[in-house]
């Protein structure tokens, strides 16, 4: 604030001489303070709320300041006011994760912090509610129901080139010859899933049954290599796993 003229000192409730002034705000409201205060002071109050905000935005947590936080917040059931306001000050601002994919221990440690909770009802309401307005709602108010996206009509249509069969050659034994060459694990990098595993062709022809064309993927891992706008991504990624190791 702005120092428009000195008041003098007055004498304060513990019998300490404090220096006076009259101080102009940004919003023209003149406010007596002592004058180290109304010096420091960016405002009579009328900015608190957004000095805060912007405080807030450029502030750097460490994970101990953040971790601190979380237990002083736990258990505390906030005003939808303070809802409010808390959403406001955010707005436009970006989660410090947004854009990163997470990892496995995240994805475990998420799924192990839900495990058992119950949603309560008025939770769901506000869930099917917010789907409704973003357009993901389920049945007939969902704009995509009755549409079908299966076979040619779909984005990842080939041709019908996944109703081709195989080729004889890729029966068990060579299934079996693929698994026990990969030690029955995914051979994807950082999964170490040893069910439900399937063997894949690496450059999608179902008839190149050449074992440098096969490795062992489950399922997750497997339904990832579908559709056609990344194929040459993964037979890169797989050929150079499988030759690391031929």
């Amino acid at each position: 604030m702005k120092l428009i003229k000195k008041l003098g000192t007055r004498l304060s409730v513990n019998g300490y001489l404090q220096s006076w002034g009259m101080f102009k705000c940004v919003c023209g409201e003149e406010v007596g303070r002592r004058l180290r205060e109304g010096k420091q002071a960016k405002s009579c109050g009328c900015k608190t709320k957004e000095i805060q905000a912007e405080f807030s935005r450029k502030r750097v947590w460490t994970k101990e300041q953040r971790q601190k936080i979380s237990i002083a917040n736990k258990g505390k059931i906030r005003t939808e006011e303070q809802r409010k306001n808390i959403s406001e000050s955010k707005k436009g601002e970006k989660h410090p994760n947004f854009g990163k994919l997470r990892s496995e221990d995240t994805k475990q440690k998420i799924r192990e912090g839900n495990l058992g909770k119950i949603i309560p009802e008025e939770t769901k309401q506000k869930i099917s509610k917010t789907r409704i307005e973003k357009g993901l709602s389920k049945g007939k108010s969902n704009p995509m129901y009755g549409i079908s996206l299966s076979g040619e009509k779909s984005p990842h249509w080939q041709g019908g080139i996944s109703f081709e069969p195989y080729s004889p050659e890729f029966n068990k034994k060579f299934k079996n010859f693929i698994k026990n060459r990969d030690f029955h694990i995914c051979q994807t990098p950082n999964c170490t899933n040893t069910e439900n595993l399937h063997v894949h062709h690496i450059d999608y022809n179902k008839k190149n049954n050449n074992p440098e064309n096969a490795i062992t993927l489950c399922a997750s891992c497997h339904t990832k290599t579908n559709g056609k706008n990344n194929r040459q991504y993964w037979i890169n990624y797989y050929k150079e796993i499988v030759s690391a190791y031929l």
